[in-house]
């Protein structure tokens, strides 16, 4: 892979399967990073339909209820994962605002520029991941060995980009 490349495309989230909330869970939950990456794209990609209660190609008494302390119905589990994947992608700011445009519900497809991959790319890992990250999006940035490995290109030699 490429620098410049995305690591989730669009299109690939339109072929996936029917996931239901306990698949999509367990995808937030693996160690594979793209995993987790490609579930938050698919809640992006659905945003509309989750927020108005209704999961993607399933029934609402298909949904499982969550039981507990906390009761919530089959119209309300939907709402909750497009309320957390909301609150996860305002907090990337501008770059958020991208990833709304590449994988949210748009009646046009939008391609983004090269350089607005890195962007794409560091905001989904953001957002992905069953906890929420312990820093805000520019500390999680400026932290994460990842982000340093995707986003940031690497001078080799510094001394020599300026002599010429």
């Amino acid at each position: 892979m490429r620098r410049e490349d995305l690591i989730v495309y669009r299109e690939e989230l339109l072929t996936l399967d029917v996931m239901s909330p306990a698949v999509l869970a367990e995808m937030w939950l693996q160690d594979l990073v793209r995993t987790k990456m490609q579930a938050s794209a698919w809640l992006i990609l659905h945003y509309k339909s989750l927020h108005d209660g209704h999961w993607p190609e399933m029934r609402p008494e298909e949904i499982p209820t969550h039981g507990g302390a906390y009761r919530h119905g089959p119209q309300e589990i939907p709402a909750i994962w497009a309320a957390e994947i909301s609150v996860r992608v305002k907090e990337c700011g501008d770059h958020g605002q991208l990833l709304w445009r590449y994988y949210g519900d748009n009646d046009e497809t939008w391609t983004p520029a090269p350089e607005q991959h890195s962007y794409i790319n560091s905001a989904l890992a953001y957002c992905s991941g069953w906890r929420r990250k312990p820093w805000y999006y520019p500390e999680w940035r400026r932290r994460s060995y990842r982000y340093s490995l995707i986003a940031k290109p690497q001078r080799e030699n510094a001394e020599g980009d300026a002599e010429g």
